[in-house]
């Protein structure tokens, strides 16, 4: 029977634990310090992928707010979660070494055809969708 109770307990208040969501700070944050780690970090396809709100002014102001949402292949939902990125042929050159994949919660399509992008898959990919 406490069993029985416990389950019931554990199935109504289930919805009010806390869980791991990554706030578009915390992926500008590791999208930045991953081109930081890019042979060819000064890509000018990324040029948008900067904090600095007069960088590329052909796009939306870029603040904290927006980051990482108005950047080159960057998509998000609703909520401002980061749920695609689509950086086929971007001419990318490095590893994912230095790619926080636990910053990315809501990441469900990861686009890197065509680049250089070489060396091992880190273990951190398992925090993904």
């Amino acid at each position: 029977m406490s069993l029985n109770l416990l389950f019931i307990l554990f199935t109504l208040f289930s919805s009010y634990l806390p869980t791991f969501v990554a706030k578009p700070e915390a992926a500008a944050d590791a999208l930045l310090k991953w081109k930081t780690s890019l042979t060819n970090q000064n890509n000018p396809l990324l040029s948008s992928w900067s904090l600095h709100p007069t960088t590329n002014l052909t796009h939306v102001n870029r603040t904290t707010s927006t980051a990482p949402c108005t950047w080159y292949g960057v998509h998000c939902n609703d909520q401002g979660d980061v749920v695609k990125l689509n950086l086929s042929t971007s001419r990318l050159n490095g590893t994912l070494q230095h790619f926080t994949f636990s910053s990315f919660a809501s990441l469900t399509h990861l686009d890197l055809r065509l680049n250089d992008v070489f060396g091992s898959i880190p273990v951190g990919i398992r925090y993904l969708s």
